[in-house]
């Protein structure tokens, strides 16, 4: 239970870290966040999705995020399944942007 109240609050940490530190860092920790993310399962790709929004919204490049998915969750849901996966990302991201316009 706290690793999940964990993955929740990370987003809201990062999007802090975002507001006060350079866009370097915040990388950083957006890639850190993913390694977690790999840890917790089911939970660890959702929050990965989550850092991968929060990073779109900040205009943060998301390649390194993208390579991630092929790095972290290769051996838990194969090539096909990661690329799926930073695929939707990246598309869940995009409509959260231009819903909020």
């Amino acid at each position: 239970m706290l690793r999940r109240t964990a993955l929740v609050l990370a987003p809201c940490a990062i999007g802090a870290l975002i507001l006060s530190t350079d866009r370097q860092v915040v990388l950083l920790h957006l890639t850190t966040a993913a390694e977690r993310a790999e840890q917790l399962g089911n939970a660890g790709i959702a929050g990965y999705v989550l850092c991968f929004v929060v990073a779109t919204l900040m205009m943060i490049p998301t390649g390194p995020l993208e390579m991630a998915a092929g790095l972290l969750f290769t051996r838990r849901l194969g090539l096909l399944g990661a690329i799926t996966l930073a695929a939707v990302a990246k598309q869940v991201s995009g409509s959260v942007g231009f819903l909020l316009g």
